[in-house]
């Protein structure tokens, strides 16, 4: 997390859960992921399901 700071603007004096989740989205995502195309495509198909029926997810 200390080197990843240094392409980005994250504040690692006080970890958040907030911080962690900006962290690991932005780490899936980077172009240089193999598994970003399959990342996106389940997010959006739970995404899908989810607008459909989101009283089944409460």
């Amino acid at each position: 997390m200390i080197l990843y700071r240094l392409g980005g603007s994250y504040n690692v004096e006080r970890i958040t859960e907030y911080n962690r989740m900006r962290l690991a989205v932005d780490m899936v995502l980077k172009h240089h992921n193999d598994l970003r195309p399959k990342v996106i495509q389940d997010a959006l198909q739970h995404w899908r399901v989810y607008v459909k029926n989101p009283e089944e997810h409460d």
